[in-house]
């Protein structure tokens, strides 16, 4: 059946535009073309993101990808007798050995610190045999103990003996400022010319000087102590601490390390105050690590010292300091100890409390202040260093009044347990030797 007149014109009419269009034809062709050569071509698939983890009896494990999940078996190991270690390996040998590891059950190894050997003279000190408590102290031991620490502490006329209260009782010593090298170790005191003028540490000892009374007559010689030189600086002066303190890395001498190791074994202490507050500094790896060349032991490791403690329990000269107290910029990090025969050998303060006794304090009354007037001597010292004080909000914060005088309290206890922490272990030693 023939269409309507008006629909056949309808027609014609669309199809005479469609032809006048060249581009509109060009373009359909083109695209009819493509469909037909690429429709059947997949351009991106669907990722699907593995899992991080899969189980396996409840233990968790990485999964690469789907050839880790299933890898191929492996081929025969030809037969090789096993290698059975023996027991004539040394223990630093067998700590950075290990059998050919797979990657899922690789392990990195202990890496055990070997200290340089101390080069200990036999006929003037040998070292002593370890006994089986590392509590205890054999009798050459603590007899050596005896003899280096009898001369710090004295009974005073018409009070107690050494059973009294360290109130009662009169002290008697000299302190020292470790000259070790590398680092700047006189970094919150004043050194010329090779001689201790004004600073933290004389500070510290005036202050204890002045509150006791005189009880505790504590000094610090104007020349810092050699520590490397055994027999003629350190075994003649017996310093009860020997205080160390700096910003920077530093390296000892083997020389510096056999010194200490014969200082703590005799009943020294090795006092460390960072002068960069809190942990990670340059001066507080440089002084783990070194200190751990004085007491190389395996089984002695870096300790805070508890609350219970005896520093912060017993022999208190503040019986109101009973933990350490607030440093520079509000840090207020724990006492790190390394122990010789059960009592501290090296103690670590990180708050760096050094710089907070650059700030002198002066009695006006009941109170304590701050002095800013200057006072040097031989014996006695007291020094403000104004750059400190100027800068207190700046590079110093937290250092309240209040705060400055709880940490000169908390360096008094410190020194007194130092003076003190040997005299029950002495007292059992038998007459006569």
């Amino acid at each position: 059946m023939p269409f309507p007149k008006s629909n056949s014109r309808a027609i014609r009419v669309v199809q005479q535009k469609l032809f006048n269009s060249r581009f509109f034809t060009i373009s359909v062709l083109f695209h009819l073309v493509l469909l037909v050569a690429l429709g059947g071509t997949v351009i991106m698939k669907q990722a699907t993101e593995p899992p991080d983890f899969t189980g396996g009896d409840g233990d968790s494990k990485f999964v690469q990808n789907e050839a880790a999940i299933v890898p191929p078996p492996p081929p025969p190991l030809p037969d090789t007798p096993a290698l059975t270690p023996t027991t004539q390996n040394n223990t630093a040998l067998d700590a950075i050995t290990t059998a050919a590891p797979t990657m899922s059950a690789f392990q990195l190894p202990t890496v055990v610190p070997v200290a340089p050997p101390a080069a200990v003279e036999p006929a003037k000190m040998t070292a002593s045999p370890v006994p089986a408590n590392p509590q205890q102290l054999t009798t050459a031991q603590a007899k050596r103990i005896r003899d280096f620490t009898n001369n710090w502490s004295k009974p005073v006329k018409g009070f107690g003996g050494l059973g009294s209260s360290v109130k009662e009782r009169q002290f008697q010593f000299v302190a020292y400022l470790a000259k070790y090298q590398g680092g700047d170790w006189a970094s919150t005191n004043i050194v010329k010319d090779g001689k201790i003028v004004k600073g933290s540490l004389p500070n510290l000892l005036y202050f204890m000087n002045k509150l006791s009374k005189g009880r505790i007559k504590a000094d610090t010689v104007p020349e810092p102590l050699d520590l490397s030189n055994w027999e003629q600086e350190v075994s003649v002066k017996k310093p009860p601490f020997i205080f160390f303190t700096g910003h920077r890395d530093f390296v000892l001498t083997d020389a510096e390390v056999d010194c200490l190791q014969k200082y703590v074994q005799s009943g020294g202490c090795i006092w460390g105050d960072s002068s960069l507050p809190g942990r990670h500094s340059r001066f507080d790896l440089a002084f783990r690590r070194e200190m751990r060349r004085v007491i190389p032991d395996l089984d002695k490791e870096w300790e805070v010292l508890p609350p219970n403690y005896p520093m912060f329990t017993k022999n208190l000269y503040y019986a109101e300091i009973t933990a350490p107290t607030t440093g520079v910029n509000h840090y207020k990090e724990p006492v790190y100890a390394l122990r010789f025969g059960g009592e501290v050998a090296i103690i670590y303060t990180a708050n760096d409390y050094g710089d907070m006794w650059r700030l002198a304090l002066t009695q006006v009354g009941d109170k304590l202040e701050i002095d800013k007037t200057l006072m040097e001597g031989t014996s006695i010292y007291k020094f403000t260093d104004n750059a400190v004080f100027a800068r207190m909000e700046i590079y110093y914060r937290g250092m309240e009044l209040p705060k400055i005088i709880n940490s000169y309290k908390f360096g008094t206890n410190v020194v007194i347990h130092l003076l003190t922490r040997w005299e029950d272990r002495i007292k059992a030693i038998p007459q006569g030797l």
